[in-house]
């Protein structure tokens, strides 16, 4: 593998539950140089060495999908940390997913409501991811508002589990003194009034 593969793998790892072409553009380092091929052709090329898998989810025919066998993603996880750049990867993984996210939100009682449910479906992991990072610490609270608004539009169409309780306590814990504390007070809110518990 060249250098800027390894760097890439290394990068992709932050993803869960799969990406599409658009969040890998999203993610990498912008560029399309010699020294630096585009995100499409790098993610061909690794397809080509049979370090990413894709496929078509039945949700949404047409627009393939990537990941990696979890042996690899774990070391290409254990790379990028090595590397130094897991903070900044991550970074960009939450900015994008959470935009994504927000934007698909949006659109639910649009004509287009269907489709932007199925694609937001897909994103429900990388979602997740987003919201646990932001709840480590150093907790980021209002990631982790803006994250549980968003699962809770999800959520709000394929069910509440009992971990998405415990998930919305944790993000009211984190957001209380952030200016998103009225937001996550409000999806925690319709999270347990979906769930047949009390407000």
């Amino acid at each position: 593998l060249s250098q800027v593969e390894r760097e890439t793998m290394a990068w992709l790892s932050v993803f869960q539950g799969g990406f599409d072409r658009a969040a890998a553009e999203g993610l990498l380092p912008d560029g399309s140089t010699e020294a630096r091929p585009s995100a499409a052709d790098l993610l061909t090329s690794l397809r080509q060495k049979s370090l990413l898998r894709t496929w078509e989810d039945v949700t949404l025919p047409g627009v393939p999908r990537y990941g990696m066998y979890e042996l690899i993603r774990a070391y290409a996880a254990d790379k990028l940390t090595a590397s130094g750049q897991r903070m900044a990867a991550e970074a960009r993984h939450r900015d994008f997913v959470l935009d994504r996210g927000a934007a698909l939100a949006a659109r639910l009682h649009q004509a287009d409501g269907a489709r932007s449910l199925r694609e937001l479906a897909l994103e429900g992991d990388n979602l997740l991811a987003v919201l646990r990072r932001a709840l480590e610490a150093p907790t980021d609270g209002l990631a982790a508002a803006r994250a549980l608004a968003v699962l809770e539009a999800l959520w709000s169409n394929r069910g509440v589990l009992a971990v998405h309780h415990e998930l919305a306590d944790a993000v009211v814990a984190a957001a209380s003194e952030t200016g998103a504390a009225a937001s996550a007070a409000l999806s925690r809110a319709a999270i347990r009034r979906l769930g047949g518990r009390l407000p």
